[in-house]
């Protein structure tokens, strides 16, 4: 038989129990609610690419690829804008269709993307497409046919990152995958 105090004893355990359910459903709510605004403004980036590989020593190896961004979300993605990444002292001359914002005379070319830092540097490249942009739920904006090129007498490791950002996702959002490279340059007698 149960005492009195043994009633209320099991009572406030039962109260403090109660109470400790009712923070950990609310924290549930919140963690809930806080995924539901993340998965509005969601989004992947990822390249694509592919080599063309020379076997002469006067020619260079040369990478065409694109980086594209698609909106997984359930809301538009204003202002993106990419960061593509090069590992110190890579051997890349990089090109594409990027506009510097020093230009003297302002272009207008179909697809271009402008350059928002400093053109001196060469281990990051962060730009916006020229022409404002929103990427609605399920589309894809794309950096395309974007090219870089090396010797082929060069030895190096190299990796290019690439990261999205809008003014939803401030953070950034890494690439699925990444460009990686390990060479051992060869002369021309030992490629035949």
């Amino acid at each position: 038989m149960m005492g009195k105090k043994n009633i209320e004893e099991l009572t406030h355990l039962i109260n403090q129990l109660n109470n400790e359910n009712e923070l950990y459903i609310s924290k549930i709510k919140d963690l809930i609610q806080h995924n539901k605004m993340d998965a509005s403004h969601s989004l992947i980036s990822y390249f694509t690419y592919t080599f063309n590989i020379s076997y002469h020593l006067e020619k260079e190896h040369m990478i065409i690829g694109t980086y594209h961004i698609t909106n997984q979300g359930t809301e538009p993605i204003t202002n993106p804008h990419i960061c593509i990444k090069f590992s110190q002292e890579h051997p890349f001359q990089f090109s594409g269709k990027i506009l510097s914002r020093t230009a003297k005379m302002p272009m207008k070319v179909p697809d271009a993307w402008d350059r928002m830092n400093n053109p001196e540097d060469k281990e990051e490249y962060w730009l916006k497409p020229s022409e404002d942009i929103i990427i609605q739920p399920g589309e894809k904006l794309s950096f395309s046919n974007f090219q870089l090129k090396w010797k082929s007498h060069l030895t190096f490791t190299a990796t290019v990152n690439g990261y999205a950002y809008s003014d939803e996702i401030n953070e950034g959002v890494a690439s699925l995958n990444q460009i990686s490279m390990i060479t051992s340059g060869k002369k021309e007698d030992e490629l035949e």
